[in-house]
């Protein structure tokens, strides 16, 4: 992934197919935590982090709707 994020903006896949990304092209990742990423990775990243205790109530409301509407749904 790191060669996509950088200037060559090449993908290299397993079978060694490379396909060229368009300069319109962006990637975002939602990810929990950044615990298997390498430095070469976070380097090409622009970061936006929110505390969860900066969002208030709400997404954490609708989520809990959520669970216990799946769970609702299972039984």
């Amino acid at each position: 992934m790191n060669s996509v994020m950088d200037d060559n903006k090449l993908l290299t896949l397993p079978n060694n197919e490379r396909i060229r990304m368009l300069d319109t092209c962006r990637l975002i990742f939602e990810v929990a935590d950044l615990q298997y990423a390498s430095p070469a990775t976070v380097s090409r990243c622009g970061m936006c982090w929110v505390d969860t205790k900066n969002l208030g109530y709400a997404p954490r409301f609708n989520k809990w709707v959520k669970e216990k509407f799946i769970l609702i749904e299972k039984e």
